[in-house]
């Protein structure tokens, strides 16, 4: 079995070599014919010049580590505030209908359109950008938190119960647990929504950030900068999401079926 795991696990890392290197290797033979336009497309030997230069200068790491701050303390809060709102309401039905409407009124609210809000009401600073952070990743995590405690099986309660567990050892041992993978799920894709809220915040007010370098290339036309920013956005992603590929394991070791 570890055999034919290790076999695959192979097959998938040449396939995906092979179209990532297919992709920028077209990218490049297009740039240097003629039939894209650096201008506007750029090209990959000129982003991972600009790239050396980024990391060589030392330039980039204030920028990464400011963007990083407001990802990581929004994840966190997102995660922290989600996690505690949705099994409150999924074990509270009465609670959670009562406060439906305004859950999801709020969710409907394009947060996008609304960033300039947030950099108005907080400043300028690094606070604006983590509470925009923090608002987005908490309706990710909260409503795949309150779908797994819906999602617990009754029978499975009355069991526990029969046993004469009460309200609080069902909590911890069964509700919470099974509530697990969803939540794991919504922190997958509250990685990149994060990111993406950070970078927005950015775009609307900052002077140092990952976001800030992007619009700093398109006010100077530098589409080699603002792709290599774009690619070093997209490795620091997959990165973090590896990351999580390992807590999911560690966690979820209990499941025969794990989601990958």
């Amino acid at each position: 079995m570890k055999a034919v795991k290790f076999k695959q696990n192979i097959i998938i890392t040449f396939l995906r070599v092979m179209i990532i290197s297919s992709f920028f290797l077209g990218w490049e033979l297009g740039a240097r014919l003629g039939k894209l336009d650096t201008f506007f497309f750029s090209s990959p030997t000129e982003i991972a010049i600009d790239l050396f230069y980024l990391f060589s200068s030392g330039k980039v790491y204030p920028h990464v580590l400011m963007t990083m701050k407001e990802v990581f303390a929004g994840l966190f809060l997102g995660s922290l505030s989600g996690i505690f709102i949705g099994i409150v309401l999924g074990k509270y039905e009465t609670l959670a209908r009562a406060v439906d409407p305004v859950i999801m009124g709020l969710y409907a609210i394009p947060k996008i359109a609304i960033a300039p809000l947030f950099i108005l009401w907080f400043g300028l600073g690094i606070i604006g950008k983590i509470v925009f952070a923090w608002v987005v990743v908490f309706f990710l995590i909260f409503f795949n938190t309150y779908a797994g405690m819906r999602s617990v099986d009754p029978d499975l309660i009355d069991s526990v119960k029969a046993m004469g567990a009460n309200e609080w050892q069902i909590l911890t041992k069964v509700s919470i647990p099974s509530c697990v993978p969803w939540v794991l799920v919504g922190l997958r894709a509250s990685l990149g929504a994060s990111l993406v809220a950070a970078i927005v915040g950015e775009f609307v007010a900052a002077d140092t950030g990952l976001g800030h370098m992007i619009m700093e290339g398109l006010t100077l036309f530098m589409t080699q900068r603002v792709l290599a920013v774009v690619l070093l956005l997209s490795v620091i992603v997959i990165a973090m999401d590896l990351c999580l590929r390992m807590m999911e394991k560690r966690f979820l070791k209990w499941r025969p079926n794990r989601i990958s």
